[in-house]
């Protein structure tokens, strides 16, 4: 999720920045080494830092271990889930990452962008085969064939889904799901109704 602001130089103050960096280490349980400072990229990455959800599994596998990337600037926010448990946790984890920055300061929302990608199977269908079905090219060439489609809402959010075969499982679906939705937004409730249009969208 990628949050662009009016720049808010006010989040960036000395004061401010310990407040919310005192908040964030408070809501996801951070030691003082896991917050990453850096003046060089104030617009974009100005804090940051990695959060790894509790998980039941022993011996997970890296490339399945559940993680939260978080990088504040004055222009923007972005928050990147990997492997997350549930979509309601990443929706309860933004809003309270984004009622701590409320919190030390008054953003201006301007531009909401969701991303959301994944690797299924195809639950008893080949999906490789499945697309084929639908169009022939007359060709020896290796064609991976895919679909896409996209669609504006009566709020004039835009949101589109590519559907492709994966790469990472034999038979699989690649989906790539985007929402953007340009509006001036102030308060955690409106946002919090763009993420659920976005969620019922990509449903």
């Amino acid at each position: 999720y990628r949050m662009g602001t009016a720049p808010n130089y006010q989040l960036a103050s000395p004061g401010n920045v310990a407040h919310l960096a005192g908040r964030l280490a408070e809501i996801f349980s951070l030691k003082a080494t896991s917050l990453n400072f850096n003046q060089n990229a104030l617009s974009t990455q100005f804090l940051s830092f990695r959060y790894i959800f509790p998980f039941a599994a022993p011996g997970i596998p890296l490339n399945q271990l559940p993680y939260l990337d978080v990088a504040l600037g004055v222009d923007q926010v972005d928050m990147l889930f990997s492997n997350p448990p549930t979509v309601q946790v990443v929706r309860e984890t933004y809003l309270r990452t984004l009622e701590a920055i409320i919190g030390v300061s008054s953003p201006t929302v301007t531009d909401h962008y969701l991303e959301a990608s994944l690797h299924a199977p195809g639950d008893h269908v080949n999906i490789r085969q499945f697309f084929d079905s639908f169009v022939t090219i007359p060709t020896s060439l290796p064609i991976e064939k895919g679909f896409s489609f996209s669609l504006t809402l009566e709020s004039n959010a835009r949101a589109a889904m590519n559907l492709d075969t994966s790469i990472l499982i034999k038979g699989g679906v690649f989906i790539f799901f985007t929402y953007t939705h340009s509006v001036n937004t102030k308060d955690v409730s409106s946002i919090a109704a763009i993420i659920d249009s976005a969620v019922a969208v990509y449903r």
